[in-house]
């Protein structure tokens, strides 16, 4: 095993299986802020840190291809991500449809939902109560998934892969 393990201290007993047990502190509503309040105390960079994904050039093409199909063009549709493994971090479904006229006229974007096979009922639903909409789901893999966010005008997002891609991608984010 590793002969120094370092780590938060917790309540599930995990700081019987560290070497160093660094006291909680940050904000303990997010963890990302515990995470940065870990690596400040061992002494790393927690400077400036934007994670970056890029898209393999067939997957682009591809990609152009699905969209065009679509009518949609690069920078003209907002990304709707509303789906993510823990129900409780959805937002209502109806709050998505409303959305969607808003997304449509105030910032002219044509809403297309992205998410998994097993969303794709849900998606479908919601594309057709939006007037325009487009649903994605269930039909592209991830790296389809972020050729679709690179081109976006925006994306919207649950606390989902698919909203960290966004930022990742460099594509205007609003996270939920």
């Amino acid at each position: 095993g590793a002969p120094r393990r370092i780590g938060l201290g917790s309540r599930e007993g995990s700081q019987h299986l560290m070497t160093e047990v660094v006291p909680k502190g940050g904000d303990a509503g997010r963890i990302s802020s515990e995470y940065l309040y870990l690596a400040q105390q061992l002494g790393l960079d927690t400077g400036e840190f934007l994670p970056r994904l890029c898209v393999a050039s067939e997957t682009a093409t591809r990609v152009d291809a699905l969209l065009a199909e679509r009518g949609l063009t690069r920078g003209g549709y907002a990304v709707f991500a509303p789906f993510t493994t823990r129900p409780q971090k959805h937002w209502f479904e109806d709050a998505w449809v409303a959305l969607g006229p808003q997304v449509q006229g105030e910032l002219g974007l044509t809403p297309v939902i992205l998410g998994g096979p097993a969303e794709r009922d849900t998606a479908e639903r919601m594309a057709a109560a939006i007037p325009g909409a487009v649903s994605l789901a269930g039909q592209t893999g991830l790296a389809d998934a972020a050729a679709i966010i690179e081109r976006a005008g925006l994306l919207i997002g649950v606390d989902t892969g698919l909203t960290h891609m966004g930022i990742a991608l460099r594509t205007p984010t609003v996270a939920l």
